[in-house]
């Protein structure tokens, strides 16, 4: 549990996979927060890290989940330097957001908490290349 630093391309690679799972994504989000969650030396070696291109995409997944225009107030996003991966949090009517992304997939997920039916709920989203610019400094 919270050891995703000492070996972080297999850890990356597992979330890649529960991520990229046809119908039970959803693990990523377990995966995520057993292994990267509360991992200290995961967090150090995380660099804040905002993608403002990537927020009207997520904003365009809470009105639908919520059934009404929404905006995130507050998002902060770090990367993990050399492997295009991103992850952070967020808050949006009231609710709790987690968001990771992979740059290299262009593909991410967006926890939101509680979800409109109380529960949480999980939305997997992908971008086009040209929306979500990266910063190379980052990879």
């Amino acid at each position: 549990m919270n050891s995703a630093s000492t070996n972080l391309p297999y850890h990356l690679a597992l979330l890649q996979e529960y991520l990229l799972h046809p119908t039970d994504y959803e693990k990523a989000f377990g995966y995520f927060l057993d292994e990267f969650g509360g991992d200290v030396n995961f967090a150090q070696m995380s660099v804040p890290h905002a993608l403002p291109a990537l927020t009207p995409l997520l904003e365009r997944i809470l009105a639908k989940a919520l059934s009404k225009p929404t905006k995130i107030q507050q998002i902060h996003l770090s990367a993990l330097n050399g492997h295009r991966f991103y992850h952070g949090a967020g808050v949006a009517d009231g609710r709790a957001l987690m968001v990771i992304f992979f740059a290299e997939l262009q593909k991410g997920l967006m926890a939101i908490i509680p979800g409109p039916n109380g529960a949480m709920e999980c939305a997997r989203f992908s971008v086009i290349a040209s929306e979500v610019p990266e910063d190379p400094s980052v990879n």
